[in-house]
C-alpha cells in the first residue's frame, strides 16, 4: 500500500469513527435532544424547512438514520475504504450524516464537518471511475484541509479580544455545555493560567502550517502537540470526536509535508 493510500485509509477510518460516536451520542440523548422541547425537535426543523425535514420529523425515521449511520460507520472503520464493502459503508455513513442535518439543523461542529468532507472526498476518489491519481490527490487535499482548519481557527481566535486577554478558557470551562467546574475553579484563582492556555492555543494553531516547511522531527513534534491538544479538549470539554477526526488527518498532513518541505 502506498503512503497516499495508507493516509486516505486512516483518515476515512477516523472519520467513520468520529461520525459513529456522534450518531451514538445522539441516540443516547434522543428524547431530550429530538423531543418536543429539544433543540432538534420537529417544530424547529420545520422552521428551517430543509429538504426532507417532513420525513425526518418522524422520530422513527430520524432514529433509523442515526442507527444506520452508526452501523455503517462501524463497518467503514473495521474494513477501511479500500474494499468495495468498506467504501460503500463509508459512503452510507456520510450520507446518513448529511441526511440527519435535515432534522438537526441548529448544531454541528468542526469534527463532523471535516469527517463529512473526508468521507465525501474518499468516496469520489475510490469510485469505480477513479484511479490511483485521484487517491493521491485526495491525500494531498485532506492534508491541506487539515492545515487550513488549524490556521483558520487560530486566526479567528487571534482577532478576538476575549482570547487575547486569556478570558476565553475560563469562560468555556465555566459554561454548562463544555465546562469543567474543577478546571474553572482552578483558573478563577490563577488567571495567569488562563492567559497562558489561551495564548498557547492561538500560537499553536497559527503556527501549524510550519509542519509543511519544517524538517521531519519538527513536523512530528508539531503533530504530537496537536495530539495532546485534542486529548486535553476531549478530557476537559468532552470534544472526543475531535481527536479522531483531526488526528486521523495527520498521515495525510505528512504526505503533503513530504511534497512541500525542502528539508525532507
Amino acid at each position: 500500500m502506498s503512503d497516499e493510500a495508507w493516509a486516505v485509509s486512516i483518515a476515512a477510518r477516523a472519520a467513520c469513527l468520529a461520525l459513529t460516536v456522534g450518531f451514538l451520542e445522539q441516540l443516547t440523548v434522543f428524547r431530550r435532544a429530538y423531543g418536543p422541547r429539544g433543540p432538534f425537535s420537529a417544530a424547529v426543523a420545520g422552521v428551517f424547512a430543509r429538504p426532507g425535514h417532513r420525513l425526518l420529523a418522524r422520530d422513527g425515521v430520524a432514529r433509523g438514520v442515526l442507527a444506520v449511520g452508526a452501523v455503517a460507520g462501524t463497518v467503514g472503520l473495521v474494513l477501511g475504504p479500500l474494499p468495495v464493502a468498506g467504501w460503500a459503508a463509508g459512503l452510507t455513513c456520510v450520507l446518513a450524516a448529511l441526511a440527519i442535518k435535515g432534522r438537526r439543523v441548529t448544531a454541528g461542529d468542526g469534527a463532523e464537518q471535516i469527517s463529512v468532507i473526508v468521507l465525501l472526498a474518499t468516496s469520489l476518489a475510490l469510485a469505480p471511475v477513479a484511479g490511483e491519481p485521484a487517491l493521491n490527490v485526495v491525500a494531498l487535499f485532506v492534508g491541506a484541509m487539515s492545515v487550513l482548519s488549524y490556521v483558520t481557527a487560530g486566526l479567528a481566535k487571534a482577532v478576538s479580544s476575549t482570547w487575547r486577554s486569556g478570558a476565553a478558557i475560563a469562560i468555556i470551562m465555566g459554561s454548562t455545555a463544555y465546562g469543567q467546574p474543577r478546571v474553572a475553579a482552578l483558573l478563577d484563582g490563577r488567571p495567569y493560567l488562563g492567559v497562558l492556555l489561551a495564548r498557547s492555543t492561538v500560537a499553536f494553531e497559527c503556527a501549524f502550517p510550519l509542519v509543511l516547511l519544517a524538517p521531519l522531527p519538527v513536523a512530528l513534534a508539531l503533530l504530537g502537540v496537536g495530539l495532546m491538544f485534542h486529548l486535553g479538549t476531549a478530557v476537559t470539554m468532552g470534544l472526543n470526536t475531535f481527536v479522531w477526526a483531526f488526528v486521523g488527518t495527520y498521515p495525510a498532513v505528512l504526505v503533503l509535508a513530504r511534497a512541500t518541505s525542502p528539508f525532507w
